[in-house]
């Protein structure tokens, strides 16, 4: 049966009364570790900060992908019920939601999952191969954004994140800023990524994509999408 998404209101945790992240009910779910926190200065990461495709056949460790997620996307704190995560949102609305394509994550079957970020968990969308992959981003929609010495690098990398806006979801006071809200919240977890990939040192770039993109981790190709991804040296 596929995976039906829902809107849970009232989280399980009291702390949180009201919650907007997409909940898939029947899925397979992967709790995640604990996120490991580094101690890098954010000056230093700045400095250094750089997008390289060229990357090696390394897995990615659970502990690794848990801290990505969370340091990026997850919820870390809730403020008279309302959850508070590593990225602003407007209204608290928290429009994009984040995919993860587990390709080689050790622990983790390969596959197209949703991050559920209150449980800190991943909820298995699909299974997929490496081909389905890169069969999907060598697509006629994306090829001509992608120099084609890039499209080697596909082979080896083991995690790319997509994200995805869930325009229905604001308020009608707020509806006509969508698009200027969701740009800000993508670009602010895509920075969170590309800073926490600095300090796991990892190789990560990202890029943009379509609806054939977004088909890896939903039929259903409603949302406008961005995508990222990362590897481990």
């Amino acid at each position: 049966m596929e995976p039906k998404a829902r809107n849970l209101s009232i989280e399980r945790n009291a702390a949180i009364v009201w919650q907007p992240f997409k909940f898939y009910v029947g899925s397979k779910q992967v709790k995640l570790p604990p996120a490991k926190a580094e101690s890098t200065s954010l000056f230093s990461l700045l400095e250094r900060r750089r997008s390289l495709r060229s990357f090696s056949a390394k897995p990615l460790s659970l502990e690794e992908l848990s801290t990505l997620l969370y340091y990026s996307s997850g919820v870390t704190d809730s403020r008279d019920g309302w959850p508070l995560t590593t990225s602003p949102s407007a209204g608290s609305f928290h429009l994009v939601e984040t995919y993860a394509i587990c390709l080689d994550v050790e622990s983790v079957d390969i596959g197209a999952y949703h991050y559920y970020p209150p449980l800190h968990s991943l909820h298995l969308m699909r299974k997929m191969t490496r081909e389905d992959f890169i069969n999907t981003i060598v697509s006629k929609s994306i090829t001509t954004r992608m120099k084609l010495p890039e499209l080697p690098t596909l082979q080896t990398v083991p995690l790319a994140l997509v994200l995805t806006a869930s325009y229905s979801r604001l308020t009608r006071p707020l509806l006509e800023r969508t698009y200027r809200y969701v740009h800000i919240e993508a670009g602010c977890i895509g920075q969170n990524v590309l800073l926490l990939s600095e300090a796991l040192g990892k190789d990560v770039a990202d890029f943009v994509g379509g609806t054939e993109v977004f088909r890896l981790v939903d039929k259903r190709p409603r949302h406008f999408l961005f995508g990222r991804a990362t590897e481990q040296h």
